[in-house]
């Protein structure tokens, strides 16, 4: 068993029954009216495990301004397709081959140019992390942490997009509990491993000289779309293999750790939030 990513000894589940239970009901917040954010918003939210639409759905009907939404999913869950439209008529679909995990998927949209319209786009997956040795419910927690700072928490996603508007330099923004910071004296031990995240690096002509690694752990994370473009030059949706259920070395891997760095490359920072905690104060 690796080593806990949840603070299981705390308190902070307590008081928040979201991370426990999830979203199981719609919100009636979904019939209420919106705020106009006066900025172009996009959700891409990618499906691969079925089941997790559902809390997803209920998770996305809580929100109370305008979005656009991206699904992205597997040809196995064509069955899907009319529950994605009965609950979000507007949402567009994308079916795509099993390869990159949510990764792919993600960077396939952003190449193709879809996302070119919007301001700000929320990355977010039904994550399980079925294939790493950690108790089950530890994936779960993990995932529903994630959904909590980035769009569950009262009003944290209107904050966000606010924080983005009044803080130019800001590229992405994501949970304070999944960020990682490597040092450069801890990534060269690892240089075999990490292979991949300095040829990434390299070929957005960034630094690699005493690299160090600031990135958010489960590739959730808020974004300022044009912090991308270097990523997106990259075309690295060509080059993902079939799935085989890797844990390290993966290109996928390599590309949660390098999104942070297309952002600082195009000259923004990283920023972070957690509500979790706020809402224990």
């Amino acid at each position: 068993m690796t080593k806990s990513l949840m603070p299981f000894d705390s308190k902070q589940f307590t008081y928040i029954p979201h991370l426990f239970e999830g979203w199981q009901t719609l919100s009636s917040e979904n019939n209420c009216k919106k705020i106009d954010l006066n900025s172009k918003v996009v959700i891409v939210v990618h499906v691969f495990y079925a089941e997790r639409w559902f809390e997803i759905a209920h998770l996305l009907s809580g929100l109370n301004f305008f979005f656009d939404l991206m699904i992205t999913t597997v040809e196995e869950n064509r069955f899907l397709e009319p529950e994605f439209l009965k609950l979000f008529p507007s949402a567009h679909v994308y079916f795509m081959e099993n390869k990159g995990r949510d990764i792919k998927p993600f960077l396939t949209l952003l190449e193709s140019g879809k996302l070119d319209q919007y301001d700000y786009i929320c990355k977010i997956h039904g994550k399980e992390s079925r294939h790493q040795k950690r108790s089950p419910i530890e994936g779960t927690l993990w995932r529903r942490w994630l959904f909590y700072d980035l769009l569950g928490a009262p009003n944290t996603a209107v904050r966000i997009i606010e924080t983005f508007k009044n803080n130019p330099s800001i590229g992405m923004i994501g949970s304070r509990r999944y960020r990682r910071r490597m040092p450069y004296s801890r990534f060269i031990r690892r240089q075999e491993k990490n292979t991949r995240v300095f040829s990434l690096t390299k070929r957005m002509n960034f630094p690699t000289k005493n690299l160090q690694l600031d990135f958010f752990f489960g590739t959730m994370f808020w974004v300022r779309r044009i912090s991308l473009e270097p990523i997106k030059k990259l075309e690295l949706s060509k080059e993902f293999l079939p799935e085989s259920g890797l844990l390290n070395g993966a290109l996928e891997h390599s590309v949660e750790r390098v999104f942070s760095i297309s952002v600082m490359k195009a000259g923004f920072c990283i920023h972070d939030v957690d509500a979790v905690d706020e809402a224990n104060h």
